[in-house]
């Protein structure tokens, strides 16, 4: 990464020449804002609180947009997973401000937030466990969608790069006929099986795009993945795999490239929240079909 990092009294600072460099090329740098961000925030050990899930009691919603709280249900799997890079995380059942239909398994709201060794920080960066946060985008897509849900109502969905599979459940919820989730993270793709049971729902997953892409897909759903340029190409070919795409981006304010176009916005916090700057808090919304377009 250029830097050799033995702690991290605040990763933000030890990523701070890759930012700039990424800047200076245009090239857009969300991998190491939210690897940075993740980092930034994490003690080295919590001790694993022993909860159970009847006795679960879940506040009432005093911000609709910044509250995030958990309820008392870990799931010991994901668990697991997490604390191959994070010894005190735990992965709990968290209701989402934005859409209280859904609940997902993601980090647990008092996460680690102190330093991290050097082989805890380099755990993280080599496997950045996105799947176990609920991003703005992710999150506003999901509303827009429960709220128009003609728009996939009996279809063939796609969600690419689905990390924790809010947008696949919020499909799913919405009578899609079959949702597909591919992501090439395997664990995340763990996290999807365990929050479509968790909500009721029935959802496919893949980590191979490519053979997913001989499938015929009404609609392609993605968010927050314009952060690598290296998606561009994939992205200029969904309109060609389904008759509706749709993509939510917190990174990329006004995307210009064909046939996309922005048809709305929305706002959401990062779940748990990451304190990420306000601006990441602000989504766009593209899609290549203009009966989309606001009036």
């Amino acid at each position: 990464m250029g830097r050799k990092i033995h702690t991290v009294p605040g990763l933000s600072q030890s990523f701070g020449s890759v930012k700039r460099s990424a800047v200076a090329m245009q090239t857009p740098c969300y991998p190491f804002n939210r690897v940075a961000s993740v980092l930034d925030a994490m003690l080295e050990s919590l001790p694993v609180l022993k909860q159970v899930p009847t006795k679960a009691t879940i506040e009432q919603w005093r911000d609709p947009i910044n509250d995030c709280h958990h309820i008392a249900f870990e799931h010991p799997g994901l668990t697991k997973q997490i604390r191959r890079v994070l010894k005190g995380g735990r992965i709990t059942a968290t209701p989402l401000p934005l859409t209280p239909e859904i609940r997902l398994y993601l980090l647990n709201e008092d996460y680690p937030q102190q330093n991290l060794t050097r082989e805890e920080t380099q755990a993280l960066m080599d496997e950045p466990p996105f799947w176990s946060f609920c991003w703005s985008s992710g999150q506003v897509l999901a509303r827009w969608l429960m709220e128009r849900k003609e728009l996939v109502k009996g279809k063939h969905v796609l969600d690419f790069g689905s990390g924790s599979g809010i947008v696949a459940v919020a499909a799913a919820l919405s009578g899609a006929r079959k949702v597909l989730a591919c992501d090439i993270d395997t664990v995340s793709l763990e996290a999807v099986r365990a929050n479509a049971d968790l909500n009721h729902v029935e959802i496919e997953v893949s980590r191979d795009f490519e053979l997913s892409s001989l499938e015929r897909f009404d609609v392609i759903l993605a968010a927050d993945v314009l952060y690598d340029k290296e998606i561009f190409p994939l992205v200029k070919r969904f309109p060609d795999l389904a008759s509706d795409v749709i993509l939510a981006d917190s990174r990329v304010r006004d995307l210009t490239l064909e046939p996309y176009r922005k048809i709305d916005q929305g706002v959401a916090v990062t779940c748990p929240d990451l304190k990420e700057p306000e601006e990441y808090r602000h989504v766009s919304i593209y899609s290549t079909d203009r009966a989309h377009d606001e009036p």
